[in-house]
């Protein structure tokens, strides 16, 4: 997951994720993005913020708590996704 844009605020860089759709953010949801832009960008900026700004919403969210096993979660995801795409035929 890409970022958008990069600022500086507060002297701490924040890498921000441009959110348009209509469909409302869950804390779930946020959680799970932003731990992808972490990983994602981790190595390229470790002292920067990832953040997700909701613009229809005026919201602002930056990493909290973790969901709790999230890696084996998406590791899993990406596998059925994987299994079911090597089964389509064209």
């Amino acid at each position: 997951m890409n970022p958008d844009i990069g600022l500086l605020i507060n002297d701490k860089a924040h890498m921000i994720k441009l959110y348009f759709k209509g469909e409302k953010l869950t804390a779930r949801r946020v959680q799970t993005m932003l731990h992808l832009m972490i990983a994602a960008l981790g190595e390229s900026r470790p002292d920067a913020i990832s953040a997700i700004l909701d613009v229809r919403r005026g919201r602002f969210h930056i990493p909290g708590n973790p969901i709790a096993d999230i890696d084996a979660l998406l590791a899993g995801q990406a596998a059925a996704f994987t299994t079911m795409w090597n089964q389509i035929t064209i």
